[in-house]
């Protein structure tokens, strides 16, 4: 006689070799999808300090209560806390608070943090960054323990580097 199909046997062993399958390959996908959302949100954050130092560069003028003769002379980004940061433009050269306008405000994506070497970074009229030294910015996953970090240069050159975990 004849057999025609597959016996409930080979069906269950098929099924349990897909779902075993399945299962291993599960995990690799989530983190292919969290990897994928923090390489936006990094490149996301690039272009808003990108957006800081065109500002400073800009001289721009007539921000709200400024002056007739008040023009950009510095910008930046600050921390507001770890998921969120802002936009402002300066119109003196002094970080004291005084002629300082928030043209922004972001947040980052849930589940990441932000942390910067320093609390603020300022650009000069030039592009350079107002203190002598290198800022860092790091965008980590708090539950996967990814991170992305972009290096801002003295000179105001700014590079993404991706972290190995």
């Amino acid at each position: 006689m004849r057999r025609r199909g597959f016996s409930v046997v080979e069906l269950t062993v098929t099924v349990a070799i897909v779902a075993v399958a399945a299962a291993t390959a599960l995990p690799y996908f989530g983190g292919m999808a969290a990897r994928g959302k923090l390489r936006t949100a990094t490149r996301e954050l690039l272009g808003h300090v990108a957006e800081a130092r065109t500002l400073a560069r800009s001289g721009r003028e007539g921000f709200a209560g400024w002056g007739e003769d008040d023009r950009v002379l510095q910008s930046g980004m600050r921390m507001v806390d770890t998921g969120s940061y802002e936009i402002f433009v300066d119109s003196n050269d002094t970080a004291d608070g005084q002629g300082e306008v928030v043209v922004a405000t972001h947040t980052v994506p849930e589940n990441y943090a932000l942390e910067m070497s320093q609390t603020e970074i300022r650009f000069r009229r030039n592009g350079t960054l107002s203190t002598n030294q290198d800022v860092t910015l790091t965008l980590v996953h708090s539950g996967l323990k990814l991170k992305n970090r972009i290096e801002v240069s003295f000179g105001g050159r700014m590079k993404l580097v991706p972290v190995a975990d």
